[in-house]
């Protein structure tokens, strides 16, 4: 499952330690999350920390308007 958690960080101008912080962990569990396979709770509490929808953990807005008939499955 490739994801895009690591640039959804920064476009929400968050640090990967700031988030840490927001989701109660430390980094090095945050990044032991993100580098490996996040869980589907994970992936949840990390788009609610991020204030963004799940989908955007996998897609961009511009992706997913180029083919918009294509659905994307998580």
């Amino acid at each position: 499952m490739n994801h895009r958690i690591k640039e959804l960080i920064k476009e929400k101008g968050f640090t990967q330690q700031e988030l840490a912080d927001k989701l109660g962990i430390n980094r090095v569990t945050l990044n032991y999350q993100i580098n490996g396979k996040p869980s589907y709770p994970t992936l949840e509490n990390i788009a609610r920390a991020l204030d963004a929808e799940m989908w955007e953990l996998f897609a961009t807005r511009e992706e997913v308007l180029a083919h918009p008939h294509t659905s994307i499955h998580c």
